[in-house]
């Protein structure tokens, strides 16, 4: 993800100029720590509810967002049709970047909710928006083998990421004991699944984690 994010943005200006490679942004600087750290977070989180795969995932999902959104304001003016000179190119460059951009900006507004709802039809709309993210992806592939061959490598390595969670949001354990079933707790305490005496399930708890009675003491109203 992190990868074809750069790519989006250098190809709008190594296209645009006419091929030519443009200097990394001063932006990609954070890319290395950003996902060591999300791996450090996701593996000491791997008990709780949102951690390991599932928050790798979303955690992705999010800085890939916030990358290409800063990496695209940089490189704004190589989107203008002005910037080149073969409007063919032009079309088939904004074909091959804007929709990949809006259906992960999709992605990520469905992984909110989700998180927000705790319910399984979001789980149902992520593979969705997920799916919608494999499709623009695979006509991404083809544009840039045609045109842009030099950014393939991060077109076939965003089409990676998706070919392995689209199928996790399916086979996961942990998505359905959370999202469906609500009982996370019995795989991280497995006295509760032996029904041991005295050990008390979790009291139901909001989108945010906290006991529904805290939440709403809190002021955070769901009906609202």
């Amino acid at each position: 993800m992190f990868v074809t994010a750069i790519a989006l943005a250098s190809e709008a200006v190594g296209a645009a100029s006419g091929g030519a490679n443009p200097s990394p942004s001063p932006a990609v600087d954070f890319i290395p720590p950003a996902g060591i750290g999300v791996c450090i977070i996701a593996f000491v989180r791997r008990k709780q509810a949102i951690g390991g795969w599932l928050m790798y995932f979303i955690a992705q999902v999010f800085l890939w967002l916030a990358k290409i959104t800063v990496l695209i304001a940089g490189a704004w003016r190589s989107y203008a049709p002005e910037a080149w000179s073969d409007s063919r190119q032009y079309f088939l460059f904004i074909l091959g970047t804007i929709p990949y951009f809006v259906a992960m900006a999709g992605v990520a507004g469905v992984c909110v909710a989700m998180l927000r709802s705790r319910t399984w039809i979001w789980v149902v709309h992520v593979r969705r928006a997920l799916t919608v993210c494999l499709v623009i992806g695979l006509l991404d592939v083809v544009i840039d083998a045609m045109y842009f061959p030099n950014y393939l490598p991060y077109r076939v390595a965003s089409l990676i990421f998706t070919v392995i969670f689209l199928p996790y949001l399916f086979l996961s354990t942990r998505v359905r004991h959370v999202f469906q079933t609500h009982d996370w707790y019995l795989v991280t305490d497995p006295r509760r699944a032996a029904g041991t005496p005295g050990i008390l399930p979790p009291r139901p708890s909001s989108g945010f984690g906290l006991p529904e009675a805290e939440h709403r003491a809190g002021g955070i109203d769901d009906d609202a």
